[in-house]
């Protein structure tokens, strides 16, 4: 799967690399579909193949279920990475906030120091 590219966009593109290397649709035979299965699963990010291994026997059931785990862990892997990505965000933000501060801080003393010196 490459970055950023849409689960439904890779399925489709799976599914006609298949076809124009098989010769056939991927799912005429049930041998056929537990091999497109362990393809597709290789192409996908290494959380999601880990998650796909823990479910006894799923390529042995009906390719909608197979699919609907599939969807259902990219789903939680994306929310992952966007919740750790806003955890980044929020403490750069914060961590610009404190430096802007002790900038703003060390401004203030700077120009009072300045200015009790032209005072003497």
């Amino acid at each position: 799967m490459k970055p950023n590219e849409d689960l439904a966009q890779f399925l489709s593109r799976m599914k006609e690399k298949w076809t124009q290397e098989v010769g056939e649709s991927w799912d005429v035979t049930g041998q056929n579909a537990i091999l497109f299965f362990n393809i597709v699963k290789k192409g996908l990010p290494v959380e999601v193949q880990d998650e796909l291994d823990n479910i006894v026997a799923l390529e042995a059931k009906p390719w909608t279920e197979i699919q609907a785990h599939i969807i259902h862990f990219c789903k939680k892997r994306q929310e992952k990475e966007k919740s750790e990505k806003d955890k980044i965000e929020k403490a750069a933000a914060k961590l610009v906030q404190q430096k802007l501060a002790k900038k703003t801080e060390e401004g203030i003393a700077t120009a009072t120091t300045q200015l009790a010196a032209v005072s003497l």
